[in-house]
């Protein structure tokens, strides 16, 4: 006869095994839930920052365009006359 020299573990001691094991797998989601939530701050600030440096961009350009059709229309006018 054969005996089976494997240790089975008993059920609690199973569940206890698997309860730390879930506990340390819900530690390390939390700690990486928090790396994101600081990677998409600081995303929605850089966001932010690119807008409204567009803004400034657009309105720069629509500045030197006003002032190209400005000079475009005297050089018109100075032609007909």
């Amino acid at each position: 006869m054969t005996v089976n020299s494997q240790h089975t573990p008993a059920p609690n001691q199973t569940l206890d095994r698997n309860m730390i094991d879930l506990k340390a797998e819900v530690t390390w989601l939390k700690s990486n839930m928090s790396k994101v939530n600081e990677k998409m701050d600081t995303l929605h600030h850089d966001l932010h920052t690119v807008k409204s440096e567009l803004k400034s961009c657009s309105n720069i350009i629509n500045k030197h365009l006003d002032v190209s059709n400005i000079n475009s229309d005297n050089l018109v006018l100075s032609n007909v006359f």
